[in-house]
């Protein structure tokens, strides 16, 4: 649903944020499921991480509604 792309956007933000060095650990995290660890990791080394997450959900549905304009207008 829109709230799972909202998140998947958000972490394409914080994985294009996070140093390069870091972006192993952080995959490590993630398939770990440690998600008390991984919000550590992502506050420690993605500083502008509130900032990201806001932008990815407020572009996620800013497509949508820009999507469903389009469909709506397409079926007229």
């Amino acid at each position: 649903g829109l709230g799972e792309l909202a998140m998947k956007r958000v972490l394409v933000y914080v994985i294009e944020a996070l140093p390069e060095d870091k972006r192993d650990e952080l995959e490590q995290l993630i398939l770990a499921e440690k998600d008390e660890e991984l919000q550590t990791f992502i506050g420690t080394h993605v500083p502008n991480a509130p900032e990201l997450i806001q932008r990815g959900i407020m572009d996620t549905i800013e497509e949508h509604k820009r999507l469903m304009q389009e469909e709506a207008a397409g079926a007229q």
